[in-house]
């Protein structure tokens, strides 16, 4: 499950929290933590994890894919 935080993160420009399940359910800490400063880009992004899009494979590589939305930066993450 990922979730978006987009006004999360210790600067405010947003984060997203993965969590794996198992045959218990969802583990209640996050697997992976992707902050905004995380990714490669030229300006600042806000809002990173206000929309989130996936279970497409859109670069054929065989895995399920995520599309990180952030509308004050008119951006999206490929993941």
């Amino acid at each position: 499950i990922a979730v978006g935080c987009p006004y999360g993160g210790e600067d405010g420009r947003g984060v997203v929290y993965l969590y794996h399940g198992g045959p218990s359910g969802i583990v209640s800490k996050p697997t992976q933590v992707i902050y905004s400063t995380d990714l490669p880009h030229s300006l600042p992004v806000t809002t990173f994890g206000f929309s989130l899009a996936g279970g497409m494979d859109l670069d054929n590589n065989q895995y399920a894919d995520l599309l990180i939305g952030a509308y004050e930066s008119d951006s999206v993450a490929f993941l």
